[in-house]
């Protein structure tokens, strides 16, 4: 199972193994019970070119899109594929 780090305001942070499907947003603190923010960190990079990292870490934070925002979807025209058998 993945662990996840999360941040609570008051405790710091802490660390939780859960399964993939489950909501990785938000998690209840184990000593406060509050709610902590998800903590996105990357796995060792400080031997890396500066570029490559910056990529990495932006790459980090997942991307959410509403239904608006998606590109319009244009429909394909259809062909007849046997024009001669269109009259049988």
């Amino acid at each position: 199972m993945p662990q996840y780090t999360y941040e609570c305001k008051e405790c710091g942070e802490f660390t939780l193994r859960q399964t993939m499907n489950e909501q990785h947003d938000m998690a209840e603190c184990p000593q406060c019970h509050h709610d902590a923010k998800r903590v996105f960190s990357t796995f060792q990079t400080y031997k890396m070119d500066g570029k490559l990292k910056q990529r990495i870490e932006r790459g980090q934070t997942p991307r959410v899109m509403s239904k608006e925002q998606l590109p319009k979807m244009t429909p394909r025209p259809t062909k007849q594929s046997r024009p001669w058998m269109a009259d049988h």
